[in-house]
């Protein structure tokens, strides 16, 4: 007899979803019903007359107009196409942003639009991870709360990182919870991916629920030890992939002067003064986890001791080129 915790075999389980397909019932007209009234309603909510928003971050803008302009640019997540200064956030951040720009042109409606589109995503796709969890109504609700919570309205007409960060954790979560109903490593390894991502959208503070996915991966009783913590190294190892291929990519690439960039010193700007970090392992917890890179301008950056003295130098996590 099978147990009622063991996962459904794949063929029954697409023979069970074709035969729900084909048979709807009242209650699954209702919860379709309601989940695309709340998710249209809050695309459109987001989008509506989204250019009164201008510029929004204009600093965050310009990064996406470069972007736009300029593959190199759009990898290092550069302020100018010179790539002189660069974000204090990862370049992810401003992917979405560049490409809209690079679609449709520049406009604020197509630095805007992404975020708006991304959030009502992450209302979709919270639906789908608690709906799995704890039901259908538990799922339309979650999906309501999170659409008419104000901040969010606030975030997703603005061209913050936030957003786009919210939907990879959101995502990471419903691929955990696909993780918990099987023991495949695809789910596991799509968990870390999101992870990842998220952590080149704003650094540390994507992790911050990576504890409570470790503690559900290793918390049911159904599987030995090892086998746990098979699981929590197949999330580690995809998110440090994701997460910290862009990284390894940039420091492993030769110092070139105007062409590749120079990983000598960091240099931390905050509103009151700058402050500059000796090079080697300080920069990697400067920027990935103080989160403290700098917008400051290149005068702050350069230094006669520098090995390309004299040119502008970019603020985030190393001297950009």
């Amino acid at each position: 007899m099978t147990s009622a915790l063991a996962p459904m075999p794949p063929g029954r389980r697409w023979r069970h979803a074709l035969s729900r397909a084909a048979n709807p019932s009242r209650a699954t007209f209702v919860e379709a019903g309601a989940i695309t009234t709340i998710v249209l309603g809050a695309a459109t909510a987001y989008c509506w007359d989204i250019d009164v928003e201008h510029w929004g971050n204009a600093y965050y803008s310009a990064i996406a107009q470069t972007g736009a302009l300029s593959w190199k640019s759009f990898f290092f997540g550069s302020l100018e196409a010179g790539n002189a200064v660069s974000s204090d956030k990862p370049p992810g951040a401003f992917w979405v942003m560049a490409l809209s720009v690079r679609t449709f042109g520049l406009s604020s409606w197509s630095v805007m639009l992404p975020q708006g589109l991304e959030t009502a995503a992450t209302i979709l796709i919270l639906y789908r991870t608690v709906r799995r969890l704890a039901g259908p109504l538990a799922g339309v609700v979650a999906a309501l709360v999170l659409a008419t919570t104000p901040v969010v309205l606030v975030l997703a007409r603005n061209n913050l990182p936030d957003t786009l960060m919210t939907l990879l954790v959101v995502a990471a979560a419903y691929c955990c919870v696909r993780a918990l109903d099987g023991t495949g490593w695809r789910w596991l390894a799509a968990t870390g991916a999101f992870l990842g991502l998220a952590f080149l959208t704003k650094w540390a503070a994507s992790l911050l629920p990576a504890p409570g996915f470790a503690a559900a991966l290793v918390g049911t009783r159904r599987i030995p030890m090892a086998a746990r913590l098979r699981r929590i190294s197949v999330v580690a190892l995809a998110a440090a992939v994701a997460g910290l291929a862009c990284v390894t990519a940039v420091l492993a690439i030769p110092p070139a002067p105007d062409r590749t960039p120079t990983p000598a010193r960091a240099t931390s700007y905050t509103s009151s003064s700058p402050a500059t970090v000796s090079a080697g392992s300080a920069q990697v917890p400067l920027a990935l986890f103080l989160g403290t890179s700098s917008r400051a301008p290149p005068a702050l950056c350069g230094s006669s001791s520098h090995p390309s003295a004299g040119r502008s130098h970019g603020c985030f996590l190393w001297d950009w080129p």
